[in-house]
């Protein structure tokens, strides 16, 4: 067992996560038909899931009151292993979860993103509705096309965001 053991495992190269563009997550954002109900849910739970780098599980089960708003608005998550995490919400987030919330008032349930029937969204709903907003989106931006788009990027993409705008204040330099 221990000669087991003592073999080297593997090596293999990892797969780079990838990213998008400012260019493509406008076209994306801008992809859902906002004059629909699943429309104006899509674009909002998509403009979270690009502010917070949220995973599936913790956007499908965001009720309304872990969105605090106020001055500073901001987003309460619960991960992996019940582990919590506040996110910021840029104001532009914070106006479009705050309108969308408007039109849920009337209707019951606490569900930040519910699905047709009222219910949470499942992680196949999210792929789906963040595929049609990608089969939409590569009119406006074709380089869409050619990159595998799942949620799981677009939870990367924040901290695209952040090296990309610490690069350019640097010079352009990617040292720390």
């Amino acid at each position: 067992m221990t000669r087991v053991l003592a073999l080297p495992s593997k090596r293999a190269d990892k797969k780079l996560i990838g990213y998008l563009t400012r260019a493509e997550v406008e076209a994306l954002l801008a992809a859902p038909d906002r004059a629909c109900w699943s429309g104006r849910r899509d674009h909002a739970l998509l403009l979270t899931l690009y502010n917070s780098g949220a995973r599936v599980s913790e956007v499908t089960t965001v009720q309304r009151e872990h969105v605090c708003f106020g001055p500073h608005t901001f987003l309460q998550l619960k991960g992996k292993g019940r582990k919590e995490r506040t996110v910021p919400l840029w104001p532009h987030t914070s106006r479009a979860l705050h309108t969308w919330f408007a039109e849920l008032h009337g209707q019951g349930g606490r569900i930040a993103f519910p699905n047709a029937r009222g219910g949470p969204l499942s992680r196949d709903g999210v792929d789906d509705l963040l595929q049609r907003a990608v089969h939409k989106a590569i009119v406006a931006c074709p380089s869409l096309g050619a990159k595998k788009i799942t949620p799981h990027v677009m939870r990367h993409n924040p901290a695209y965001l952040l090296m990309s705008r610490s690069r350019a204040k640097r010079g352009g330099s990617l040292a720390w």
